[in-house]
């Protein structure tokens, strides 16, 4: 027992940890102000400025109004840290997380005390995927479309549906119940595409990484925390409280449902808290703005009474305004067209390449994760302490690399203004590709073990810097949350086929190799790998096949960057 409490204080601590790290607190003069906001600052300026103002001036300021998203791609703004508007959004990611921690790691023994067959525990596991898979593309679409703060909409509706699901399995008590509710939850699981999409409105291009490591990192804690708050607050049920042990699961589920509860409440209470100082930002910029006009418009009697004689001419600053603002829209529009042209080219190639991507490291993830746990006890001799721990460091190790996710682009580098995702993507997918097939071949520890969790970091390198290309490689802010939606569609359709597919391949590998009386096909398809190792080895094989794929966007973005630059000069 003493041994038990000292493992889950560690684990405790290491949880807090983590939690700060999510939460680091922004600066107290945040310099995150909306491109829109400085543009219209700027645009006021030329108003309030002397008639005396030269051409030169008028084409700088005007220049500098038309600014995208992004174009300020530093290192001092690279380096600053996010603003307070992404708590509430790890905190949702986080709370709908832990729900799908609790029931990856409990619902499978829950359903077979039910009385539910493989086959429907399989099915109960499955609807989840699908659910997501169809529903996810569709509540990123109308978070876009709600216009005054959708992003947080949908995503308080995607937590209410996750509490409802938890109290559904909490009082069916019956298989057919908890199959209801795992679909509900995956109808309503679209909190991680929201949140991404949501990081990319607020934040500029230089931070999305950030942004998205950080809603990657509380959806693997949330991940990590599921199993252990389950099994924590079961035992705390049955011995303290004294629930039945049959209801211990059902009483986490309901104390999971209050905990989105609150987090949806805590939500609502920042959402409307934000509103009003925007509201009232807004008129105290009017009323200044207001007063300005009004110092501009007062004009003496003797102009009055010469205004009231003759018709007035336009001035020459007027003309070099009208002038200066014509040649620039004319300039801006020729290099927007241009870009375009070459973003649809692009586009057409990038999206495709990137949900392949996500499909081989989704893959690699299924393996690592449902396949492992019968690899692992068969040829290592694992038990299930073992098994579990191994878990556990590899979901912690993951969380740390998210959080770091910013410092491992700045130090891979990349491809000029668009940071170094697309290295950190190659290097994520080598990675995984050196672990999954090491730790099949290599039975030797600690060895196997090291390569296990190189294999889960190059995962988390992967996920997120694909995650940031897909926003990146987007045109506007609807296409990218279209995109970043059907990205997690793409993740859970593959985890509806991939698991079949892996368990096939490994009874196959190990039928091979221990019975004598295989067929020729068989023997020949299989021959020369170890037993077990036949899908751990073809996954690295297609990761050594589309780690090229990050370098071949790199240079069809370098490319389309030229022909615009000589298209500009």
């Amino acid at each position: 027992m003493v041994r038990q409490r000292i493992i889950s204080d560690i684990i405790s601590a290491v949880v807090v940890v983590m939690l700060l790290l999510l939460a680091l607190p922004p600066p107290l003069s945040s310099s995150l102000v909306p491109v829109t906001s400085n543009g219209s600052r700027r645009r006021k300026s030329i108003f309030q400025r002397s008639r005396r103002s030269t051409t030169k001036r008028i084409c700088m300021d005007l220049t500098a109004s038309v600014t995208i998203r992004g174009g300020n791609n530093n290192e001092a703004t690279r380096n600053e840290k996010p603003s307070r508007e992404l708590l509430p959004i790890t905190m949702c990611v986080f709370a709908q997380m832990i729900s799908e921690g609790i029931s990856l790691s409990s619902l499978p023994l829950y359903l077979t005390k039910l009385g539910a067959s493989p086959v429907m525990v399989g099915l109960a596991i499955s609807c989840f995927s699908v659910g997501q898979m169809i529903f996810a593309p569709i509540a990123v679409g109308l978070s876009s479309r709600i216009k005054n703060n959708g992003r947080s909409i949908v995503l308080r509706i995607c937590l209410a549906g996750a509490a409802c699901s938890s109290l559904l399995i909490a009082f069916s008590g019956n298989v057919q119940g908890v199959i209801a509710g795992r679909t509900l939850a995956g109808i309503f699981a679209a909190c991680v595409p929201v949140a991404q999409s949501s990081v990319t409105d607020i934040l500029p291009q230089s931070q999305t990484a950030l942004g998205l490591s950080r809603v990657s990192a509380a959806a693997q804690l949330g991940v990590v925390i599921g199993p252990l708050a389950s099994a924590t607050f079961q035992e705390g049920f049955e011995t303290i409280i004294g629930i039945p042990s049959t209801r211990c699961l059902p009483a986490v589920f309901v104390l999971n449902a209050c905990n989105a509860m609150f987090v949806l409440a805590l939500m609502t209470f920042i959402d409307r808290r934000q509103q009003r100082n925007n509201h009232s930002s807004k008129t105290t910029t009017n009323t200044s703005s207001r007063q300005n006009n009004n110092n501009v418009a007062v004009a003496t009697p003797k102009e009055e009474s010469q205004d009231n004689n003759k018709q007035p001419l336009p001035s020459i600053d007027d003309t070099t305004k009208k002038s200066a603002t014509t040649t620039i829209k004319e300039k801006v529009s020729d290099s927007t067209r241009g870009t375009s042209t070459n973003s649809r080219i692009l586009q057409n190639y990038s999206q495709p390449i990137l949900r392949t991507i996500t499909i081989i490291v989704g893959w690699t993830a299924i393996l690592s994760n449902s396949i492992y746990g019968l690899f692992a006890p068969r040829f290592m001799g694992f038990g299930q302490s073992q098994l579990s721990a191994t878990y556990s460091v590899a979901a912690m190790l993951m969380v740390i690399t998210q959080v770091l996710f910013p410092r491992i682009v700045a130090k891979i580098g990349g491809c000029g203004s668009s940071g170094g995702e697309h290295h950190a993507c190659s290097v994520g997918i080598l990675a995984v590709a050196a672990g999954i097939g090491g730790q099949s071949l290599i039975r030797i520890q600690p060895f196997h073990s090291i390569l296990y969790m190189i294999n889960r970091i190059g995962a988390a390198i992967a996920d997120t810097s694909t995650a940031a290309l897909v926003a990146s490689s987007s045109t506007d802010r609807d296409n990218r949350s279209k995109n970043l939606g059907l990205l997690t569609s793409t993740r859970a359709a593959a985890r509806i086929f991939t698991p079949l597919l892996s368990s096939k391949m490994f009874e196959l590998s190990c039928r091979s190799s221990s019975s004598s009386s295989t067929s020729s096909s068989l023997s020949s398809l299989v021959g020369g790998i170890p037993s077990g190792a036949l899908p751990f080895v073809t996954a690295a094989c297609f990761c050594l096949c589309a780690a090229p794929l990050p370098f071949v966007l790199c240079r069809a973005e370098r490319r389309a960057k030229r022909r615009s630059d000589m298209k500009e000069s």
